[in-house]
């Protein structure tokens, strides 16, 4: 195993490359690459090349939480998909960020939240996760059609309601 340091972030390794933007991963030789990290704020995780027929997916994460199309493959072929432990989908994969009282304009975060909330129905995944926080969205959100999706609002530990 062998890695490359930048200060004390491992930036390569015989894994593959990582710290990378999502730019940076579409651009990437899936032939020699298979593995990178996604190192953009509150996006960050492992993305794995994988061989399949992804040209459903990918146009319905517009906000590439989940898959990362190549710009050099059809989505046919394959596509550069998270590695996580499905669980739950979290929001902030596809770029919700939180309120804060001091700033003077809101982010909307609707498209969002609603990616997280396609793509889970999509996975049949089990929640979307929203990080505790303030969140502005402009217009509604759906979660209904088609699979009935119910929301249950808890702290982050999952343990208790939010008040």
């Amino acid at each position: 195993m062998w890695f490359t340091l930048k200060g004390t972030v491992i930036i390569e390794s015989d894994m593959g490359i990582l710290e990378q933007t999502r730019t940076q991963i579409k651009a990437l030789n899936t032939a020699s690459v298979t593995t990178a990290y996604l190192n953009e704020a509150g996006r960050e995780g492992l993305f794995v090349w994988s061989l399949g027929n992804y040209s459903s997916h990918v146009p319905l994460d517009t906000r590439e939480g989940i898959y990362i199309k190549s710009t050099a493959t059809s989505a046919a072929t394959g596509c550069w998909v998270r590695a996580y432990d499905h669980d739950a989908v979290h929001a902030i994969w596809f770029g919700m960020t939180r309120n804060t009282n001091s700033a003077p304009v809101r982010t909307d975060n609707t498209a969002a939240i609603q990616a997280a909330i396609d793509v889970t129905l999509l996975l049949s995944a089990q929640k979307v996760q929203l990080t505790q926080g303030n969140y502005n969205c402009a217009v509604g959100i759906y979660s209904d059609p088609p699979a009935n999706l119910r929301a249950a609002v808890t702290d982050e530990t999952g343990t208790g309601p939010l008040v």
